[in-house]
């Protein structure tokens, strides 16, 4: 008998089993569930790039990230250059461009903010920054 399980929280796992001559065994574990949800945020991309990854900047997701709320790209004067909500994860084209009203930035220095819905049910948001290099 094999089971897999995923819980979501710390879980209390109790397993009661019987042998061919009727004698029963039974046995309990914590199983204490992980709250680091590992994804990866670039710190530097290049819109100018042949290679797909390096041209847009974009969360790159594991399963434990149920949605994106919101990603947002700030310029060092605070003006938001980039703005998705909801943001779609399973679109791999999806993300900023390094363009504001369709026109390339120079390279620089961007914050971004993102807020992350985990399966579990938790949100986190989290910030940082990226460069754009040309």
């Amino acid at each position: 008998f094999e089971q897999d399980l995923s819980p979501l929280a710390r879980t209390n796992l109790m397993v009661m089993i019987e042998d061919t001559t009727g004698c029963f065994a039974m046995d309990t574990i914590l199983i204490a569930v992980s709250k680091h949800f590992p994804f990866f945020i670039p710190n530097v991309f290049a819109p100018l790039s042949s290679n797909e990854e390096n041209s847009i900047f974009r969360p790159y997701v594991s399963s434990k990230v149920r949605k994106i709320n919101f990603l947002r790209v700030f310029n060092r004067w605070g003006d938001v250059v980039y703005d998705e909500q909801n943001f779609p994860m399973e679109d791999k084209s999806a993300g900023w461009d390094g363009r504001f009203n369709g026109k390339l930035l120079n390279s620089g220095v961007f914050v971004f903010f993102l807020e992350v819905e985990f399966i579990d049910g938790s949100v986190e948001v989290y910030s940082g920054d990226v460069t754009l290099v040309r």
